[in-house]
């Protein structure tokens, strides 16, 4: 393969992890404030994520922003040594 169909590979995974990411964070930012207005205003919403939910999308954001935060830093250390 050559060099230039890695980099394509490469910035492809870094773009669908960095989407994944901010997915998943808009997701528990929603979870959030819906939460927080459940409280103030006394709603009962049924469909908020528990504590196993809440820690399990965060963990999910933190290992996609990891992945993407290297992936994007390989590419930029490949495109420096050329």
């Amino acid at each position: 393969m050559s060099d230039s169909m890695i980099r394509h590979r490469y910035s492809a995974r870094a773009a669908y992890f960095a989407y994944g990411f901010f997915g998943l964070f808009a997701v528990y930012t929603v979870n959030l404030l819906l939460g927080k207005a459940s409280l103030l205003f006394g709603w009962h919403l049924s469909y908020l994520l528990g504590d196993v939910g809440e820690f399990l999308v965060l963990l999910a954001v933190a290992l996609l922003f990891a992945l993407a935060t290297l992936l994007r830093e390989a590419l930029k250390s490949a495109e420096t040594t050329d």
